[in-house]
């Protein structure tokens, strides 16, 4: 399986402009890493494909499997129980890029 984001579109509720407009991708099955400086939206891309954002409009398909990890990952999680263990212990307040896995 993979990530596809088909003419997605998302506005958080504090902006009066659209973070993400007409956003279309596709990520193949593996590691996929989101890169880009504070503030460009890589949370909320990866809120929105594991779920936990709904997109204002366009369509998202995303594995069952995909997971949001830290961004010192040197290897991949055996298991998701274990990324989110991992999670829970990390400071709120850190800044952490995210990465989405999928299989």
């Amino acid at each position: 399986m993979y990530l596809q984001f088909t003419s997605v579109s998302f506005t958080h509720q504090a902006l009066v402009d659209p973070l993400l407009t007409d956003l279309s991708f596709t990520a193949p099955v593996g590691w996929t890493g989101v890169v880009g400086a504070n503030g460009t939206g890589k949370s909320t891309l990866l809120a929105l494909a594991t779920g936990a954002l709904t997109p204002d409009s366009g369509t998202i398909v995303s594995p069952g499997s995909a997971a949001v990890c830290e961004q010192r990952t040197d290897r991949q999680p055996r298991s998701r129980a274990r990324t989110a263990r991992a999670s829970q212990r990390s400071s709120p307040r850190s800044s952490t890029t995210r990465c989405a896995t999928a299989t």
